[in-house]
């Protein structure tokens, strides 16, 4: 059996509780000491149009994050490339997995972002599919060349030169949706694919079209392309509590208001979500890895109160079913 990678989603958004900065640093610590992989944050500038909720900017908290540990990569989950200039983005991205020593990761996708949002930054609706395929290619050009002249509808630059780029392996670029548009990018330009919460049903029927689009487009995948896929859980040994606050916190979740097609929240919850007894939870887990995933971001659905528990709970009582237990000396 593959070993299984566990990432935890921490904010950006906190429509339960927000922590303080010091206690957002303390849980980006445990994260790394509870044995995750990965920490990850989504990325709104705002509050949804919904009502007031608190958000820290991910390349503020992720950088902060790097600060505080030495081994959990650092990622973007996702980032809403239409909303950035990928100039920018691609330098900060690079100014992160330095600091971190190489262990940024680059999540993006074109959906995600509240349309107060993308008036803001003056981006049209329309624009977005255009915006994200381009902002890519910028930001894939930028680290692989020296020297990058582009001029697109959206971006132009001579000469631009983001020499950061050679200090350390490349960022690993996930390309985060379900749309058809995200499962052939997959494809063409990443290192992963990585779906928000969707049923293992729905996770397997896309998986099999980016391996048939892979297919037609003379691409081998490979053992190193990872299938990622955000659950959320809620960790109990009373199920019907686990389900209360489970369902309050997807209920309170800003970015299902972004995520096009998202079923209604207790048909999510009963399609997508871990929530019981660390049995129950290892159980919806099994059936993600048994249809392919290699990486599972943990989502806590509770208010920020009960995150670091859930946290410690899933850590000791669900990963150590999905890994490998090595031999010693």
């Amino acid at each position: 059996m593959a070993d299984v990678k566990f990432g935890v989603l921490i904010g950006g958004t906190w429509p339960q509780g927000l922590p303080s900065g010091a206690d957002l640093l303390d849980l980006a610590r445990s994260a790394e000491d509870l044995g995750f992989d990965s920490i990850h944050s989504s990325d709104h500038i705002a509050s949804p149009p919904s009502g007031p909720v608190p958000v820290v900017n991910c390349f503020t908290f992720l950088s902060a994050a790097a600060a505080v540990t030495k081994r959990v990569q650092l990622g973007t989950f996702p980032l809403s490339m239409p909303m950035h200039n990928p100039s920018i983005v691609g330098s900060a991205m690079l100014g992160l997995h330095h600091i971190s020593d190489g262990r940024a990761i680059f999540c993006t996708a074109s959906g995600f972002s509240y349309p107060g949002e993308l008036e803001a930054v003056g981006v049209a609706l329309s624009e977005r599919p255009t915006r994200n395929s381009e902002g890519m290619d910028v930001i894939s050009k930028l680290w692989a060349e020296d020297k990058v002249t582009f001029e697109g509808q959206f971006s132009k630059m001579t000469d631009l030169n983001m020499a950061l780029k050679d200090a350390h392996k490349p960022i690993p670029t996930w390309v985060n949706g379900r749309h058809p548009s995200a499962l052939h990018r997959a494809v063409s330009s990443g290192d992963a694919w990585a779906i928000p919460m969707v049923g293992p049903q729905e996770f397997g029927e896309s998986q099999a079209k980016i391996v048939q689009y892979a297919s037609e487009e003379g691409r081998d995948l490979g053992s190193g392309f990872h299938w990622i896929v955000e659950v959320g859980f809620n960790i109990n040994s009373d199920p019907a509590k686990a389900r209360q606050e489970a369902e309050i916190a997807l209920e309170a979740r800003p970015d299902k208001e972004s995520t096009t097609g998202q079923p209604p929240t207790k048909e999510l919850l009963n399609e997508a979500a871990a929530v019981g007894s660390a049995e129950d939870c290892a159980s919806r887990i099994r059936e993600y890895v048994d249809g392919g995933a290699t990486w599972i971001i943990a989502t806590p659905l509770c208010p920020y109160s009960g995150f670091k528990n859930q946290m410690a709970q899933f850590s000791k009582e669900v990963m150590p079913r999905f890994k490998v237990v090595k031999a010693t000396a």
